[in-house]
């Protein structure tokens, strides 16, 4: 399925999982219509990701556009009245109406409700957390013949060489996440990478006793 076929139906899923909840006794809290939101939106995300990661060679472009889709995924879907999750709420309303009986909250409730939470925050830790997932991929070249520049030519694990100075650095940071972005030069690196970090910096601490 393309991109845009892979959108529609999800968004097909999001908005009756949403109705569903506006059928309820009770209004849903805006943090379970986001919970839905997330999941849509990782399905979005992971659409254009994967239709760039068949189409761009592994490398900085590839790897630039999927740290974009972050903030864009997001901005796109909570951005205006007329965006899906605008239309969604709007749909909900209606559904709420046309299939229930008795007295129902007013639009500028409902409106008030949902249209104002603070959604792109909400969603961005998921969409990291796939941004993670492509970009290992990539590095892995899973699916591609072609490496990414970090490991291209060079054997799997760390780098042949790294400077000193990048060591210090990275001891100066808390926990291995934030050290192997520094010593592997990236926001997402690798589980491997990760892992690697206590070998490279236990080995430079034995040579370098007196830092």
């Amino acid at each position: 399925m393309i991109v845009t076929e892979i959108t529609a139906s999800a968004e097909i899923e999001f908005r009756d999982a949403v109705l569903s909840e506006f059928l309820k006794p009770e209004l849903p809290a805006p943090v379970t219509l986001l919970r839905h939101a997330q999941r849509y939106l990782v399905k979005v995300f992971d659409a254009h990701a994967e239709h760039y990661f068949n189409q761009i060679p592994a490398g900085q472009d590839f790897y630039t556009r999927v740290e974009a889709l972050i903030e864009y995924v997001p901005r796109v879907f909570f951005g205006n009245f007329g965006c899906p999750w605008a239309r969604t709420i709007e749909h909900a309303m209606l559904g709420l109406v046309d299939h229930t009986d008795g007295p129902h909250p007013c639009e500028k409730e409902i409106l008030d409700r949902y249209l104002d939470v603070e959604g792109q925050l909400f969603v961005k830790y998921a969409l990291v957390t796939r941004a993670g997932f492509w970009h290992a991929r990539a590095s892995a070249g899973q699916d591609k013949n072609v490496a990414s520049p970090a490991v291209e030519g060079k054997k799997r694990g760390r780098p042949s060489k790294m400077s000193d100075d990048l060591k210090r650095e990275a001891l100066k940071q808390k926990g291995n996440r934030p050290r192997a972005c520094i010593l592997y030069g990236t926001k997402f690196p690798t589980p491997q990478q990760v892992k690697n970090v206590s070998t490279i910096l236990r080995h430079f601490r034995t040579t370098h006793p007196d830092e």
